[in-house]
């Protein structure tokens, strides 16, 4: 299988999440598009328009699975790059604009949640990385939507939530040496050692 992995966000525990797949699904094929993490606002906002202009016909036309952050814009990326929906989309999520602490903006948290709905919406299948995250973000979703004045259809996230998974993310295999680099009791670092961590 060719799969088409997008990490728009690409925050130190999606580079560990998406390396983690590629490391271990070595039958299947991957081509990993990223985008650095940085300037959340405009990441959440723009990078359908960044990826759309990335993303090569070749790289469209190989792919069998869309495998998407839940940071990726995938309604708006499908409607930039129309040949994306006719390939099939899992939408990950390490975390949801719902539970997610506040940046103390309202309008931009506002955005984020809206895009995230839509991503939602435009993907094929959700997997989550706890039931928490599933959860909280189907409730605040549908409470968000329900503050909206009019026009959101009945049970508009109803089939996604029946069809979302819980897939949790591996745990971080042991470091090398960390263990004999530890002083004796394990509570602080020796500092005469060269050697930690090596």
């Amino acid at each position: 299988m060719n799969i088409l992995l997008l990490s728009p966000y690409d925050a130190v525990s999606h580079q560990y999440w998406r390396r983690q797949l590629v490391d271990g699904f070595e039958m299947h094929r991957f081509e990993v598009v990223t985008l650095p993490a940085r300037y959340f606002g405009w990441r959440v906002r723009g990078n359908a328009m960044t990826l759309s202009s990335l993303l090569t016909q070749d790289q469209v036309a190989r792919a069998d699975l869309v495998l998407a952050t839940s940071m990726t814009d995938l309604a708006t990326l499908k409607g930039l790059v129309p040949a994306l929906s006719n390939v099939p989309s899992m939408l990950y999520f390490h975390e949801n604009q719902f539970a997610f602490p506040s940046r103390q903006d309202g309008h931009r948290d506002l955005e984020a949640q809206i895009t995230s709905i839509y991503s939602a919406l435009a993907a094929t299948q959700l997997v989550f990385n706890s039931a928490f995250n599933r959860d909280t973000f189907f409730a605040g979703a549908k409470a968000l939507l329900k503050k909206m004045p009019d026009g959101v259809p009945a049970g508009v996230l109803m089939m996604q939530q029946a069809r979302a998974r819980v897939l949790p993310v591996p745990p971080v295999p042991p470091l090398r040496g960390f263990a004999e680099a530890l002083p004796p009791g394990g509570t602080k670092r020796n500092t005469t050692s060269n050697n930690f961590m090596s």
